[in-house]
């Protein structure tokens, strides 16, 4: 009947499920984090994870696949990366961050301005309006 335990068990039911798809306990466990709970301490990541590292064991030591195997499905790659084509994506990951860092520092120096203003304070509907109608 306790609620906070039943959100436990399904974080952790729901971490295992996608360890047990994906042969990934990290990834279940980070998946239960950001989808199925709304609160989540530490003792509960520990046993989403312990929960989630039990259920991949579990499957690989039944096979149910009968080839050893712990996904059904695997992605081979018939080729190496060159050089060349990792230059672009690190481009692009760069400029993700840079852009990325960028708007949370102008969000930030908008919240400290909205904050200081005594105008916008004071009339929060003619605000609203302007933001909506820009």
């Amino acid at each position: 009947d306790n609620e906070g335990r039943k959100r436990e068990l399904l974080s952790c039911a729901a971490g295992a499920g996608v360890a047990v798809a994906f042969g990934a306990p990290l990834g279940g466990v980070l998946f239960a984090l950001e989808e199925v709970s709304t609160y989540f301490p530490r003792k509960t990541m520990w046993r989403s994870f312990w929960c989630a590292i039990c259920a991949v064991l579990s499957m690989q030591w039944l096979n149910r696949n009968g080839s050893g195997k712990l996904v059904m499905f695997e992605v081979h790659y018939h080729h190496q990366w060159k050089w060349f084509e990792v230059v672009p994506f690190m481009a692009l990951g760069i400029a993700g961050g840079l852009v990325g860092a960028a708007f949370v520092k102008m969000h930030a120096a908008a919240l400290r301005f909205r904050a200081s203003s005594s105008l916008l304070t004071s009339h929060p509907i003619p605000e609203v309006a302007a933001l909506c109608f820009r």
